[in-house]
């Protein structure tokens, strides 16, 4: 079971972000049941030790599904599924802080860097850099640690500039990689199907 095995969604962009955060906030949260998370995004605060862990767990999904990418960088199905991965955490890591609607206009900016037909995987590491460094900028504003006495609050108004920017960097890396929000749209669209269909098997 793969995206090939689903039609992608209709696309409309006026909407489509909104559709984006809306439907991966329902998997997001069946998946959170199942492991047994006590995440509430009621009660989140980015000042606490547990939701600051969380936080950084996700923002390691991020990177990981990244760097899948340049493992198989010869094939673009894959990795388009890879980069739909990647923006999967990255949404749900903004749900997680409370940032729950598209709070970002996304910027359609022209590819000009290099030859899309002659894009290696050496490219695409450097691309993707600015995206992990804008990750790690981030979450090393969250100090607290299970062996520290001291709880440190954190700065907001370093904190979420910040966190913008993972978005605005990896918007930036969708354009250099010359994927269309079309494209991630109905890569996405796909990909949720198959993750509703493994939530609902147990796959």
């Amino acid at each position: 079971m793969n995206t090939n095995d689903f039609q992608p969604l209709e696309y409309n962009p006026d909407n489509c972000w909104k559709i984006m955060f809306d439907k991966q906030k329902e998997v997001f949260k069946k998946y959170l049941e199942v492991e047994k998370s006590d995440w509430n995004e009621e009660d989140f605060s980015v000042d606490c030790l547990q939701d600051q862990e969380l936080l950084k767990e996700f923002a390691w999904r991020i990177v990981e599904e990244l760097t899948e990418m340049t493992e198989d960088i010869e094939h673009k199905d894959h990795y388009l599924e890879e980069l739909v991965d990647s923006m999967n955490f990255l949404i749900e890591l903004m749900i997680i802080y409370g940032w729950d609607k598209p709070f970002y206009d996304w910027q359609h900016v022209p590819y000009a860097h290099f030859d899309k037909t002659k894009l290696s995987a050496d490219h695409v590491i450097v691309s993707i850099y600015s995206v992990i460094e804008a990750v790690g900028q981030a979450m090393n504003l969250l100090k607290n640690r299970k062996w520290k006495e001291q709880h440190y609050l954190v700065d907001l108004y370093k904190f979420e500039p910040r966190l913008k920017k993972i978005f605005t960097s990896f918007n930036l890396l969708v354009n250099e990689l010359g994927v269309t929000e079309k494209m991630l749209f109905e890569v996405w669209s796909q990909k949720l199907q198959v993750n509703a269909m493994r939530l609902e098997t147990k796959y």
